[in-house]
């Protein structure tokens, strides 16, 4: 039964290899409590004390919430690069492209052997994290630091979401810096 039941989790949540949207409402949607805590102008809450960002971070996070903002909700569609709909990997790419004119490479696998690898505990704003979604499934998203990452979810397109969330944290792999 355990397995059944873990096998229908694994099927229907968020991935890149979906090619259809999903309505579920796994794993739950942190955009607008992160919205929020901004126009309140409080710092997202996290576990640990979080460090003082520094001045790259810190314009690193603005410009991903600022891509953000523009992007908040694009569907997500498999193979996808316009506000018509956007993979994980697509997302990824465009946004490094627009905000820090790096010219990242197309998929998920491709992005996962450029730059070094760093330990989950050392990410910062535009750090690359990686899951395994399935079997065969990457996902990535663009740490924002503090716990958070955006990304493009079969789900709920393009979001925010909190690693420290069951579902993040269960499928987390490893995380990218990229060298400038």
């Amino acid at each position: 039964m355990k397995i059944l039941l873990y096998l229908f989790f694994v099927i229907n949540l968020t991935g890149c290899a979906a090619n259809q949207q999903r309505t579920s409402n796994f794993p739950p949607d942190y955009s607008s409590t992160l919205l929020q805590k901004l126009k309140n102008g409080s710092q997202s809450s996290n576990r640990q004390k979080a460090k003082q960002p520094t001045t790259n971070t810190s314009t690193a996070r603005q410009k991903l919430l600022s891509q953000y903002s523009q992007w908040k909700g694009t569907p997500y569609k498999y193979g996808g690069l316009s506000k018509r709909g956007v993979d994980c990997s697509g997302f990824v790419q465009i946004t490094f492209k627009n905000q820090f004119a790096k010219f990242l490479p197309r998929t998920t696998r491709q992005q996962a052997n450029i730059g070094k690898r760093i330990p989950k505990s050392q990410l910062q704003a535009g750090d690359l994290v990686f899951f395994q979604t399935s079997y065969k499934v990457q996902h990535v998203g663009i740490s924002l630091g503090n716990s958070e990452f955006l990304h493009a979810s079969t789900s709920k397109g393009v979001m925010i979401s909190n690693l420290d969330n069951a579902y993040w944290h269960n499928v987390y792999r490893f995380s990218v810096r990229l060298q400038d």
